[in-house]
């Protein structure tokens, strides 16, 4: 379709390839156990374990001191101190257990729950919250936040600010606060609060449905996949089958990716593979984080395109997004679609074969 771009991505390893590799910190990245500062960036990182931890920042006189403690025995993990004018981003890693993270401070954080079920509260800037697989609790508070409820029964709370909420799949509560707020959500049974103090700004609705209650009370909150992503996939193993090849299944950690993928792009009004200044910037980035342990890795990317069967027909018109889509060395498969505040979708396909 003219005027529509868009682009595919691999990543083939061996056998003996198949562990992810870490990249080589630099001097200039100093470390502390779980709590490191990155002073080109100046960005603080702070890497939760596999069990629940709690993750506060807060002013104590002039300084911004992070503490990270493990909640079962209250021990205090990692704590580190910084100048605020030294810090301009704090972003938080969630492991698999059931994390809580407050930014009781000035700095915007972006902050990832990961598995479990997880409370993320931010502080005074405008903070990004990323609950992803579980039942999470996000509170913006004050500034203008976006909340990512991802998947699992989700509460999402805007309070004060101009505040993007988006559900993400599963049956999720959406109160936007005061202030002019966006709310969206996927499939599944869900409650809408947007008019707490403030009015409803904007609510994103990707399949033209004239009922707002149809939107909002959709069947189907089991489903990892949102109608236009089940259609992808269902057209997908179409391609793949009518010539003789298995099709592939969903897994869940490719679907996140895809998502969260779909999301920056959207977000950014931009369509890359690799997205510098992005959470998460890299296809092995996101592999990383949703702990994709791959022999065989590919991505397809999109925008613009109007249906399911349109981005399809682009990417089997073109050589490189159609031997993604049908290789043998990939057996399963995530996709992501998400709108801008323009209404422009953004697509993403990964492909994967599990080490």
């Amino acid at each position: 379709m003219s005027g529509t771009l868009f682009e595919a991505k691999r990543d083939r390893r061996s056998t003996r390839q198949g562990d992810l590799r870490l990249e080589t910190l630099e001097d200039r990245c100093l470390l502390a156990n779980n709590i490191a500062y990155d002073a080109v960036s100046k960005v603080v990182t702070i890497t939760g374990t596999p069990t629940a931890d709690h993750a506060y920042i807060r002013v104590v006189g002039s300084q911004v001191v992070v503490t990270l403690k493990d909640i079962a025995s209250d021990t205090i993990l990692d704590e580190r101190s910084f100048a605020p004018a030294s810090v301009k981003k704090f972003v938080s890693l969630g492991g698999d257990g059931d994390d809580v993270l407050i930014n009781d401070s000035t700095t915007k954080v972006v902050a990832y729950g990961g598995g479990a079920n997880d409370y993320l509260e931010g502080g005074l800037g405008g903070d990004k919250l990323f609950g992803g697989d579980g039942d999470d609790i996000l509170v913006g508070f004050k500034g203008s936040d976006k909340l990512y409820g991802e998947i699992g029964t989700d509460m999402l709370f805007g309070m004060q600010g101009k505040d993007l909420l988006d559900g993400g799949v599963g049956d999720d509560g959406l109160f936007g606060g005061a202030g002019s707020n966006q709310l969206a959500d996927n499939l599944g049974q869900n409650t809408l609060d947007p008019l707490t103090d403030g009015d409803l700004r904007t609510i994103y609705e990707p399949y033209g449905s004239a009922k707002l209650a149809d939107y909002f009370n959709n069947s189907g909150g089991q489903d990892e996949l949102s109608q236009i992503e089940r259609e992808i996939f269902n057209l997908l193993n179409q391609e793949r089958t009518s010539r003789g090849l298995a099709p592939l299944s969903l897994n869940s950690s490719l679907i996140s990716a895809a998502q969260h993928h779909a999301t920056n792009m959207a977000s950014m009004n931009r369509m890359a593979h690799d997205l510098p200044g992005a959470d998460l910037p890299t296809l092995l980035d996101r592999l990383r984080y949703y702990r994709y342990n791959y022999r065989n890795a590919g991505e397809n990317i999109a925008y613009g395109y109007q249906s399911a069967q349109s981005v399809m027909n682009a990417w089997m018109n073109s050589s490189g997004h159609r031997s993604n889509i049908l290789s043998p060395n990939f057996t399963e498969v995530g996709i992501g679609v998400r709108y801008s505040s323009g209404g422009t979708p953004y697509y993403c396909q990964v492909f994967g074969r599990p080490a």
